[in-house]
């Protein structure tokens, strides 16, 4: 064989080579993210849901559910408005609630659906 051609056949070899790491490489970050993606995103979730922002505007959202929940006659309306506000409510962690708050969810937590508060 000549040199010219030993040197196109290693310069095959060596370019499939490089196409074939580089699509190993791929594959295991691909694995990789696959693999460490959803406990990175579960972990940047848990502290954004410790944040003051979120915090605040969950308690400003509960706190509009038990405005129409007060105000609503319905005790279908009332039945789901207590579950979404109960829903919403078990995020958060009970020292973050202001006391009137943590009042009504206990009252809410105690009442059955004919003897809502």
């Amino acid at each position: 064989m000549s040199m010219k051609a030993r040197i196109a056949g290693w310069t095959i070899v060596v370019i499939v080579g490089a196409f074939a790491l580089s699509f190993t490489g791929h594959a295991m970050g691909l694995f990789n993210l696959k693999f460490w993606g959803p406990k990175i995103q579960e972990a940047k979730r848990e502290i954004f849901e410790e944040t003051q922002s979120f915090v605040h505007g969950k308690i400003t959202h509960i706190n509009r559910l038990r405005l129409e929940y007060e105000s609503t006659g319905s005790d279908r309306r009332r039945k789901a408005l207590r579950t979404m506000i109960l829903q919403e409510s078990s995020v958060l962690e009970e020292e973050n609630l202001p006391l009137e708050l943590r009042a009504f969810l206990s009252r809410l937590r105690g009442a059955t659906v004919g003897n809502t508060p």
